[in-house]
């Protein structure tokens, strides 16, 4: 499975992250691996959207489900912009 980590303890238009077990943001399931250790399911879709379950950061802030619109620069991710809904993901598990 792919992961992306995140430089960040969250994401937001401009935050980066790396590409592991990929070169390319083909669709399909993603692991998101942010800074403060928490983790959550993601699917990336043909459009290059990001859709990233609801999950618990590391200091215990609960975040709902968000789509994000990603570029890929390299090896890089960077978030473009929120983008539309993709549907609902299952809760991530910790």
């Amino acid at each position: 499975m792919v992961e992306l980590h995140v430089l960040d303890t969250h994401l937001y238009p401009g935050a980066r992250g790396v590409l592991e077990g990929a070169a390319t943001l083909d669709p399909g399931p993603c692991l998101v691996v942010f800074s403060d250790g928490a983790v959550a399911a993601g699917e990336i879709g043909f459009d290059q959207v990001l859709a990233v379950a609801g999950h618990t950061t590391g200091a215990g802030t609960a975040i709902g489900p968000k789509s994000w619109r990603l570029a890929l620069e390299g090896r890089s991710v960077r978030v473009v912009k929120r983008a539309a809904s993709q549907g609902a993901l299952p809760p991530s598990r910790q």
